[in-house]
């Protein structure tokens, strides 16, 4: 690979990815100097995946499709958001959720969404002011 990325993470060992594969963000709340990340499988059977950062070895968040849990989920967009990720067709926007598996209790972060655009290898996470949905939205249970 004559455009790889290798780096070092703690739980998936040494990672070899394309610079084509890496999402670029801004730096995430909390974060700001990960700006490098790429999606990893956890396995084909899960419905999450992980957001591992090239910047530092020991930052990765199991993420996943929030409309899967909650599929009424429509969390209040602004204009400049889409525009900062060069959407330009509602095909390139892709929007995750953190998930949060502490004290015996999977939730989702629906109050910081990740929004991806993968045609152009950009990301963002937003927090929504106006949002009706908690950073802790419970999922709802198998049925």
């Amino acid at each position: 690979m004559s455009d790889a990325v290798e780096f070092e993470n703690h739980r998936f060992g040494r990672v070899q990815v394309r610079e084509a594969e890496l999402l670029q963000f801004p730096g995430l709340p909390g974060f700001p100097e990960a700006r490098r990340f790429v999606v990893m499988d956890h396995d084909r059977e899960s419905p999450f995946a992980w957001l591992v950062s090239a910047d530092d070895p020991d930052l990765a968040f199991a993420i996943t499709d929030p409309f899967q849990f909650f599929p009424e989920y429509r969390p209040p967009l602004e204009r400049w958001q889409i525009r900062a990720l060069g959407v330009e067709r509602p095909d390139d926007l892709v929007i995750m959720a953190i998930a949060n598996f502490a004290g015996g209790a999977a939730s989702l972060n629906l109050m910081a969404p990740l929004l991806i655009n993968p045609r152009v290898g950009r990301g963002l996470q937003v927090i929504l002011d106006r949002s009706p949905y908690s950073a802790r939205e419970l999922l709802p249970a198998p049925r």
